[in-house]
């Protein structure tokens, strides 16, 4: 017993001395001065992830190697102002606290930062990118500026530029930017302005489910291709002012918080009709507004709603637009009558009809009567080809043309005028007051002499006007008739008090005060 116990200690021993014997391996620093980490370029950088820079950068003197570091913090700024890469450029994962500067610089294999956070400024401005654009999941919580105007050249994104689930937590300027391949900023985040003016996309541009807490941007956007805004949110006043969509533009259930101004746009073919341009489902909480726009493809604009005014106001359109609105909610609606009726589809839902009405009633609250009378009176129109062919031709005669819809007091007057001028000539022809004495009579004027020498006619003629003047003077009262003319029966007169009447209601729903007390007892 005492000799195993002796063998026990004596193994315990061995091992312990053999642990304190053997060397221990110490781990490498992560830690790097900026100048050493300078010296890792062009490569050496890449296989040492997740290092430590101390201290500002410069990378001002690269002129063809790359920069590839994977979670990597650097605790100063990184000047790379007019560097020329050559290699790839990889900051996936890694963080900047300080100045990213990468203006005027040109990165020929792209530019890769996936995940990465910036606390600086980041500074892009008139750079030029050749490759892809990776800055998937990145967060900018300084200024990202990626372009300004042109002085004298532009940002370059030449490959395809993908910022989905980036966050850019103040202003983001990608003004006058040029963007070569495909664009996706999908789920994207903009807490302050989002600056897209004057840019130009020639592929496809993506901002699906894209927020803009604040104002964003894209005056004179130019997109080449497809412009796809489904369920976008835009928290702030946007602005599409005379952007350029040769592409469809999509804004299917978007939002607009505030303002929303398409003033401008173009939404035209640049080769072929290609597919409709759409706002289906979209709220719009303070109103649309495209005025002068110009529309020369379908447009779609089934259950959106806008309030308080979708404005068409002076917009043009061309031979290929129409719009189908089926299911809309326009609370109000500012646009011209005849490009209703002409580029509106029905699609069986009577949706000129209602937007008329919708245009009607706006136009009516605005104080725009003429807009207000046209819009009814084509409403009614159109109301009545859905009537049979008793009812429309009654509907036709009497209410289109005798009273002219109660909005067109030019139409019973022109009827009244009508009537009662074929009327009187009627009774001017069957006139029985020639007598042999005034006729042939050797006391006969010249003026009978003249009435004689031209016949019934011009005796017909020359008894006309007086008869016309006594039958406007029998719309009121029932004057003394000369020998031989015929009295105006109480239907005729009544005929003409009910037209009168209605041009009377036509003028007083011309005058705001008048119009208001009508519409009150309808």
């Amino acid at each position: 017993m005492t000799a195993l116990n002796g063998a026990a200690v004596l193994a315990v021993g061995v091992a312990t001395a053999l642990v304190y014997a053997s060397p221990v391996r110490s781990q490498p620093s992560r830690d790097l001065t900026a100048a050493a980490f300078a010296a890792l370029l062009p490569s050496d950088a890449a296989q040492r992830p997740g290092l430590r820079v101390e201290g500002d950068v410069d990378l001002q003197r690269v002129k063809r190697g790359g920069l590839v570091c994977h979670d990597c913090v650097f605790t100063g700024a990184v000047n790379a102002r007019d560097a020329r890469f050559g290699g790839p450029v990889d900051l996936s994962g890694s963080t900047v606290d300080g100045e990213l500067d990468l203006s005027d610089a040109t990165f020929a294999r792209g530019l890769q930062a996936r995940n990465a956070t910036f606390d600086g400024i980041v500074d892009l401005r008139n750079s030029v990118v050749t490759g892809a654009t990776d800055l998937t999941g990145a967060t900018f919580r300084g200024p990202a500026l990626f372009g300004e105007p042109p002085d004298p050249s532009r940002s370059s994104f030449g490959g395809a530029s993908n910022f989905t689930l980036t966050t850019f937590e103040q202003l983001a300027t990608f003004e006058d930017a040029t963007f070569g391949g495909a664009t996706t900023f999908t789920l994207a985040r903009f807490e302050r302005d989002g600056v897209f003016a004057g840019c130009t996309s020639a592929h496809d541009a993506t901002f699906t489910r894209v927020t803009f807490s604040g104002p964003s941007d894209f005056d004179n956007f130019t997109f080449e291709r497809g412009a796809d805004f489904t369920a976008a949110a835009f928290d702030g006043p946007s602005d599409f002012g005379q952007a350029k969509f040769y592409g469809p533009a999509t804004f299917d259930d978007s939002r607009f918080g505030t303002e929303a101004s398409f003033v401008g746009a173009s939404f035209f073919r640049k080769v072929s009709a290609g597919e409709a341009d759409s706002f289906q489902s979209l709220n719009a909480t303070q109103g649309l507004d495209f005025a002068l726009a110009e529309f020369d493809r379908g447009t779609l604009f089934n259950y959106a709603s806008s309030a308080p005014v979708t404005s068409f106001a002076r917009a043009t359109f061309g031979p290929h637009a129409s719009f189908i609105v089926s299911n809309a909610s326009f609370v109000g609606l500012d646009m011209s009558v005849a490009a209703i009726v002409r580029y509106v589809l029905d699609n069986n839902e009577r949706d000129r009809e209602h937007m008329l009405n919708v245009l009607e009633s706006s136009a009516t609250a605005r104080g725009d009567l003429g807009a207000a009378n046209n819009a009814h009176y084509a409403r009614q129109v159109l109301r009545s080809e859905h009537h049979g062919w008793f009812v429309h031709d009654a509907d036709y005669t009497v209410y289109r043309l005798g009273a002219g819809y109660f909005v067109r007091p030019w139409n019973p007057l022109a009827v009244l005028a009508l009537i009662m001028g074929i009327c009187s000539l009627v009774r001017a022809v069957r006139r029985e007051d020639w007598s042999a004495a005034e006729v042939t009579g050797p006391s006969a004027t010249a003026a009978v002499r003249l009435r004689r020498a031209g016949g019934p006619a011009a005796q017909s003629l020359w008894h006309w006007p007086g008869e016309l003047l006594t039958t406007f003077e029998a719309m009121w009262w029932n004057p003394q008739l000369k020998p031989g003319q015929r009295k105006i029966s109480r239907l005729e007169a009544l005929v003409y008090r009910v037209l009168f009447a209605c041009a009377l209601v036509g003028f007083a729903k011309s005058n705001p005060t008048l119009r208001e007390m009508f519409d009150a007892l309808r």
